[in-house]
């Protein structure tokens, strides 16, 4: 367990490179769904460098684009495409990797802004069949519905529950995505996501680990409200 945010950065430093390790070992056993499972913990912990690393959201993005999409995010979009086009998605060969990581994935992709293959993948959250293998339930899967929202411009109503824990603060965006789905003015739902990021990343008692802050190890932008508005953007400079 690393002792300072120095230290924590430099452990997610040396994941990102042990798990692409890994997954090019898997690829030369030809087992793509161990293959993919390696990247999504590669893609999950280059976000946390990403926001913990870089002091904003513009520095953060040139990492994203310069190392971590050649590295980590073609890869594992070309892999989600095969097993997608072969059928091949039992749970064993998809890497069980949980809705968790379904939409960081999306989430990676709008910060790329690679907004037709957000929708790609986002898709995947809106197939009943395919969703049959992922981890899923309660916020997540509310969750995995407001992104697939937002990326096809449909309208989310997000439901109303209280989420304890760190939950609670995953909760904020799910008005944000329901308020960008209807077009409504974004600055209520804004500022609930901008009090949760600064209440958790003061916040001792939360473990999160370097991706969306805690008391110990706090984060210097918020990617995920991020990589919405420029969904939201988007959508709204091409008419979606």
């Amino acid at each position: 367990m690393p002792k300072t945010i120095e230290q924590s950065i430099q452990l997610h430093r040396e994941w990102v490179a042990e798990t692409l390790d890994a997954a090019r070992r898997w690829k030369s056993q030809n087992n793509r769904g161990q293959e993919l499972f390696c990247l999504y913990h590669a893609l999950q912990n280059s976000l946390c460098v990403a926001v913990s690393d870089y002091e904003t959201p513009e520095l953060g993005i040139e990492y994203l684009k310069s190392e971590f999409k050649p590295k980590v995010f073609n890869r594992t979009l070309e892999l989600i495409r095969q097993l997608q086009s072969d059928g091949d998605i039992r749970s064993e060969n998809i890497g069980s990797p949980g809705i968790f990581k379904l939409v960081l994935t999306v989430h990676s992709a709008w910060l790329l802004d690679l907004y037709a293959e957000a929708k790609e993948i986002a898709s995947i959250c809106d197939d009943k069949e395919q969703m049959r293998f992922y981890q899923r339930g309660g916020l997540w899967s509310d969750y995995a519905q407001g992104i697939t929202a937002v990326a096809f411009r449909r309208q989310f109503t997000p439901k109303q529950k209280k989420y304890k824990g760190y939950d609670r603060h995953y909760a904020v965006y799910l008005q944000l995505m329901a308020d960008i789905c209807i077009g409504n003015e974004l600055s209520s739902a804004i500022t609930a996501v901008d009090q949760s990021f600064s209440q958790r990343n003061r916040d001792k008692r939360l473990i999160n680990e370097g991706l969306d802050g805690d008391g110990t190890f706090p984060v210097k932008w918020d990617f995920r409200k991020h990589s919405l508005l420029l969904a939201a953007g988007h959508n709204s400079t091409n008419g979606e």
